[in-house]
Parts: C-alpha cells; structure tokens; sequence
C-alpha cells in the first residue's frame, strides 16, 4: 500500500505541474466567455469509469469551483485537478476492487454554472436499487443544503426513500437525513414532482440507449437540486 500510495502521489504530482496544451486552454476560455461570462462555474469530473453497469464510481474523483476573479490560471488549475483526481487512492482503490482495467480509465470535463443557495440536493435512480426487479418505484437520496450526498462527512446521513409512482406517490420505505433542518428534506408534492420529472427524463433516454428495451434493468442514476426559497427543482 505505502508503494501504491507513493506512485499515485507522483502521478497526481505530474499532472498538476503539466501545462494544459494552449490550443485547449484558449477553446475552454472561448466557451466560458461566450456562454457564461462573468459567473461562477463548476468543473466537474466526468470519468469512462462512471455509471457502468458493473461499476459506479460515484464520489470517487474531484470536483472543482472556479471564480470569474481565477482567470485563465485558475482554468488550467482546474482542469488538471480534475484530470489528476482519476487517480487518487480512493478511486484507484475501488477500480482495483471490481477489476477495472486502470490502464483504460480516462477523465473527461463537465463545465456547467455553479449553483448557489441550494435548499436541498440529491441522487435519484429511476429503479429501486434495493429490489431491481421494481422498475415502478424509485431510490432516492437526499440531503439539506449543499452538504454532500455522495461523499458525506463522517457519521452523516442523508434522506433515503424507495418511492411508488403513482397518484398520490407513495413512500414504501424512508430512513431520515442526520443533519438539522426540515424534515423530510423533500416534502410530498417535491417529492411527486420529482418522480413525475425523473420518469420524463427515463423516457427520453431510453429510447435512445435502449430503444429495442433490450435492457431489462435499464435506470437513469441523476443529481438533482432544490434552488432558492421557491426550491426550483433542476436535475
């Protein structure tokens, strides 16, 4: 473990301290500046070693905010923090566990604007993952604020839900969040909003993954925020 933990240091190390290649750099910077000029975005980690039916690495890699005020320095530190996090020890960890092949994992980079004043977030799965064969119900997590779901503080738990569509939508099983604050964290028409929306979003996707239904455990696995005081639901 010591010479394990030794190399991936010096991996990550090398990444940090590589340039980004200039003709990426000025691209990325085009973007930011045409479609989202002066905000607050967010760097997200988007690994070929996520969502796989075999493995789902979520919480495994690092995600990063960057400031208008960060500059085109800032940009490339970003980038390359989330490049070196495909290997940190957790995630290189969990790759060796379920036999991923390390030498075929790839790190890509979701930039998206940077949310503030979340009331709540969350995972939601469009299948209950404790009994796959129900594809009428949904697993859901959710927490208070912007404290993490995926990667919670020691001792933190979050809402945890298997939900029944329907009219009204109906809670088959539910173990409450351990932070302060409202409870449930998603009250009954969030919650019937958020099961009607994620079913939109399996519906979509579907027909274009699986559009022979070919798949018989197909599940769209999707973050979710509840924004401001009006708690506007985004995915």
């Amino acid at each position: 473990p010591a010479v394990r933990s030794a190399g991936l240091a010096e991996v990550r190390a090398a990444i940090l301290a590589h340039p980004v290649d200039p003709t990426l750099l000025d691209a990325v910077i085009a973007t930011i500046e045409e479609y989202w000029p002066g905000q607050r975005l967010r760097f997200r980690s988007s690994s070929n070693t996520e969502d796989l039916a075999e493995f789902t690495g979520a919480g495994l890699y690092d995600s990063v905010a960057w400031e208008p005020e960060d500059g085109r320095d800032g940009v490339e530190d970003a980038l390359r923090t989330v490049w070196a996090s495909l290997w940190n020890a957790r995630a290189y960890d969990e790759r060796e566990a379920y036999r991923v092949e390390q030498n075929a994992v790839a790190m890509g980079v979701l930039i998206h604007p940077a949310y503030h004043h979340e009331a709540a977030n969350g995972v939601v799965v469009s299948r209950d993952i404790l009994d796959p064969m129900r594809g009428d119900r949904y697993y859901v997590n959710a927490q208070v604020g912007e404290a993490l779901v995926t990667n919670p503080a020691p001792g933190v738990t979050s809402d945890e839900l298997v939900v029944a569509a329907g009219d009204p939508t109906r809670i088959i099983w539910r173990a409450e969040s351990s932070l302060p604050g409202d409870h449930p964290v998603l009250g009954p028409n969030e919650l019937a909003e958020l099961v009607c929306s994620m079913r939109a979003v399996h519906d979509h996707f579907r027909a274009r993954l699986d559009p022979e239904n070919e798949r018989g455990y197909f599940a769209m696995d999707v973050e979710f925020k509840l924004m401001g005081a009006e708690r506007a639901l985004v995915f």
